[in-house]
C-alpha cells in the first residue's frame, strides 16, 4: 500500500433543488475516505490533503477490474500536476463508485474528482496499477 502522500484531492458536484443536500454530502464521503465534506447552497464538495483518501477508489478499481478505463481517463485528463475524472453521483449515493466518460452519463450531474500532486504520475500508478506484465529480463 502506498503511504499517504501530500496531494490535493477534491470531489465536487452541484446540488439540484430536488436533491437532499445531506444525501449528496454522503455520496461525496462515499467517494473519498476521511475527507471533510460540506454543502454550500447549490454546490457540495469534499476535500482531502492526502492520497490515502483515494483508498476506496483504489479498492473499487481492483475489485472490478476496471483499471484500464480509469487509467485511460486519468491520463487523458492529466494537465501538468493534476488530473480529473467524472463519477456517477447516483451510484455514489448508493455507496458505489462508478466512472463516467462524459458528464451527461450521470442523470443528476456528475461528481468531478480532481487530484493535484507533485508526483501525479506516481499517484495514478498507485491508484490504478498497470495491468501489463513487467518486461522479461534475460
Amino acid at each position: 500500500m502506498r503511504p499517504a502522500v501530500p496531494c490535493n484531492v477534491r470531489a465536487e458536484c452541484s446540488v439540484l433543488a430536488s436533491e437532499d443536500p445531506d444525501l449528496v454530502v454522503g455520496a461525496l464521503k462515499a467517494v473519498l475516505d476521511g475527507a471533510d465534506a460540506e454543502c454550500n447552497g447549490n454546490t457540495a464538495q469534499a476535500v482531502s490533503d492526502t492520497s490515502a483518501s483515494l483508498a476506496r477508489i483504489r479498492r473499487t478499481v481492483q475489485s472490478r477490474a476496471s483499471g484500464r478505463a480509469w487509467r485511460r481517463r486519468l491520463r487523458l485528463n492529466t494537465d501538468g500536476d493534476s488530473t480529473w475524472v467524472y463519477l456517477n453521483k447516483q451510484a455514489a449515493a448508493a455507496g458505489v463508485i462508478a466512472l463516467c466518460s462524459e458528464a451527461d452519463e450521470s442523470p443528476l450531474g456528475p461528481i468531478t474528482l480532481s487530484i493535484r500532486a507533485g508526483d501525479i504520475e506516481g499517484v495514478i500508478d498507485w491508484l490504478v496499477p498497470s495491468a501489463e506484465p513487467p518486461a522479461q529480463q534475460n
